[in-house]
């Protein structure tokens, strides 16, 4: 057995007393919105400026290879960072959160290291894409789920401050990454992002702070459960028709969310003729402008309705996909940019208070939300290279944001039907249509949700974590 388990069971022998109902406020609770900020600061934010990577990579670094070749390299990246979070997900219901964080943080760090002493694309790829992917996939999801158990009423909230961490990384690596590879080189502007997550994500792991939601004897805290029995769950979850369904979604919108950020700063040089600098500044305002739309969005989502914020943000999306092959200057690519980014940082930040309303039992949420980003990166790890084949073929990028368009089209169908079905249904049954738990499974005839799930689906819930 691990060390590290052998660590967590003696931390989780230990009494403790704990609060009934998550704090939803206190010193303690915005303390790990900070921690799940930097956390997404050099996961996601790392992975969101993939782009200014590529562009160096296929402009000098692998200058024999095809973009479709090199994106393979951040596609896997994102791909591990999200399944391992079925892994993750599970162990952090089993109350391994601190090995999850400082293992994760250390594996980041390592694979950062490690790339600063790579030139051929074997090595970029174990150590950028898959090293650095399984360290993000370590701690991202418990970063999130973690929010769950201090936080109900002001989720949204607190997930879209959490989440802003990766928007705010994605502006500032990019330009980070074009000051330094012109002064110091790749070796040592891979050291000084390494030396720079590992900061934060030390100060991270200092601050969380697990906690159980419902007052717990010494033995209850000890895990009982099988690491079998514990994956059992995931079949389960996967026989739920509004998980799957909302987790097939998932995986056709992660299929093109990234294609943008990824080939951006591609356009911006090949079919613009503009520098590298200004395709990486482009990238920088991509992100600046989806730390705009998480905040934005995620207050909308806290006075309404996360589900319906949502399609919003997937319609916006949607229509600047299939514009994306049309951009034809400067302007028209600012734009772009700017629109893209607030309406993704919306699909992004909603995820894990969707899911809430979804699956809303805590004592099983770390593992759904593991499982749903499970799904989010078989999309990734197959979207981007299928945009760099595709951007090769006659139709160039004007194909690839109708192919990727067209498959956010039937999610947004889909969720549109089916939010009419249920709302009819409800008002049909007289029951208030503020109180319907609207659904993108909703699409499955014959699995309606009852009266009884459209009411308990909003009423406060508790999230249970151990330590």
């Amino acid at each position: 057995m691990p060390a590290f388990c052998c660590l967590d069971k003696a931390v989780l022998s230990r009494p403790r007393v704990f609060d009934a109902e998550p704090p939803n406020h206190g010193r303690q609770a915005w303390a790990q919105v900070v921690s799940a900020f930097l956390i997404c600061f050099c996961t996601l934010g790392l992975g969101n400026s993939f782009g200014v990577f590529q562009g160096y990579f296929a402009q000098s670094l692998l200058l024999s290879h095809s973009p479709s070749a090199i994106s393979w390299i951040g596609t896997v990246q994102g791909f591990f960072l999200s399944i391992v979070g079925i892994l993750s997900g599970a162990l952090y219901d089993k109350g391994y959160i601190r090995s999850l964080v400082y293992t994760g943080a250390a594996l980041s760090v390592a694979g950062l290291v490690a790339t600063s002493f790579s030139s051929e694309y074997t090595s970029i790829f174990v150590s950028f894409g898959f090293i650095v992917g399984l360290g993000c996939g370590a701690i991202y999801i418990p970063a999130l789920a973690i929010l769950g158990a201090y936080f109900t009423t002001r989720l949204p909230v607190a997930n879209a401050i959490a989440t802003t961490g990766s928007s705010m990384g994605g502006v500032l690596y990019p330009i980070l990454f074009r000051s330094l590879i012109d002064s110091v080189g790749f070796p040592w502007t891979c050291r000084i992002f390494a030396f720079i997550n590992g900061a934060l994500l030390l100060v991270s792991c200092l601050l969380i702070r697990p906690r159980r939601a419902e007052p717990v004897v010494e033995e209850e805290l000890k895990p009982t459960k099988s690491t079998l029995h514990q994956f059992l769950h995931l079949f389960k979850a996967l026989a739920d028709l509004k998980f799957l369904a909302f987790s097939l979604c998932l995986f056709l919108l992660m299929m093109g969310i990234d294609v943008p950020f990824f080939y951006l700063s591609t356009i911006a040089q090949k079919k613009l003729g503009l520098s590298p600098q200004i395709g990486d500044y482009l990238l920088s305002g991509l992100n600046a402008s989806s730390l705009f739309g998480r905040l934005v969005l995620g207050l909308l989502a806290d006075y309404t309705d996360s589900l319906h914020v949502w399609q919003f943000s997937t319609l916006g999306t949607t229509t600047l996909l299939f514009s994306f092959g049309t951009i034809s200057s400067l302007a028209t690519i600012i734009v772009f940019a700017v629109f893209y980014g607030v309406f993704t940082g919306g699909l992004m930040t909603l995820v894990s208070p969707v899911l809430r309303i979804i699956s809303p039992d805590p004592r099983t949420f770390g593992s759904n939300l593991g499982l749903a980003e499970g799904f989010m990166g078989l999309g990734i790890l197959v979207g981007s290279p299928v945009a760099g084949a595709i951007s090769e073929t006659a139709g160039g990028f004007l194909a690839v944001g109708i192919f990727f368009g067209s498959l956010y089209v039937v999610v947004f169908v889909v969720i549109g039907i089916f939010i009419w079905k249920n709302q009819w249904k409800t008002a049909n049954e007289d029951v208030p249509s503020d109180g319907a738990f609207v659904t993108v499974a909703s699409m499955v005839p014959g699995h309606l949700p009852t009266v009884a799930s459209m009411v308990t689906a909003h009423l406060p819930q508790t999230a249970t974590q151990s330590d």
